[in-house]
């Protein structure tokens, strides 16, 4: 194994929050479509959690304007 225990830990970490992630996103598409089914506070919640998930993934790698990695990945693509 070429990888170091460090990169390794980091690669199991990006996997369990992708995973997560799509998840959150089947999830949030399901209750969406089911919305008009269900009379009750439930889907909103679930609903509201799944989009609170999804913004933190996004800022926190900065997928959202105005953060760090925005800029520097933004950088790097106006060197090349």
């Amino acid at each position: 194994m070429n990888c170091s225990k460090k990169k390794l830990i980091r690669k199991i970490h990006r996997f369990i929050i992708k995973s997560i992630t799509i998840a959150n996103g089947f999830s949030l598409l399901f209750w969406m479509c089911a919305i008009d089914g269900i009379i009750s506070w439930q889907p909103y919640m679930i609903m509201m959690l799944n989009i609170a998930w999804l913004f933190l993934v996004l800022y926190a790698n900065g997928w959202i304007v105005d953060t760090e990695p925005y800029y520097e990945r933004m950088g790097r693509y106006e060197e090349m």
